[in-house]
């Protein structure tokens, strides 16, 4: 775990505990309110939010996307993903889902 600080100018606004999550590290994860999940790289994961609600940013990107239970989110993008806790939750990364597969819209054939 990293503490992280968020600065304007010169003085400190919050100091945030993280976790830093590496590509391989699949699976599910709890935060406690107010933590801090660092995603190298979005692209290569789907988050999924089990239980609490999660605010995730990216690395310049002006989009908040917030996650309620059941609710996933991925991109394709490869930026650096913050994920949130804005109270106690829980989250899975797995694989991002392939267009095409089972469940995603697909056009139709004329």
């Amino acid at each position: 775990m990293r503490i992280h600080r968020f600065t304007i100018g010169d003085v400190a606004s919050i100091l945030i505990p993280m976790t830093h999550a590496k590509t391989e590290a699949m699976g599910a994860f709890q935060l406690a309110a107010r933590r801090l999940f660092d995603i190298p790289d979005a692209a290569a994961v789907q988050i999924r939010c089990t239980a609490g609600s999660l605010w995730i940013t990216l690395d310049h990107d002006t989009r908040d996307i917030i996650l309620a239970p059941g609710e996933s989110f991925s991109t394709g993008e490869h930026r650096r993903a913050l994920v949130y806790a804005l109270e106690p939750a829980a989250f899975a990364l797995s694989a991002p889902r392939q267009e095409g597969h089972l469940g995603q819209p697909r056009p139709l054939a004329a």
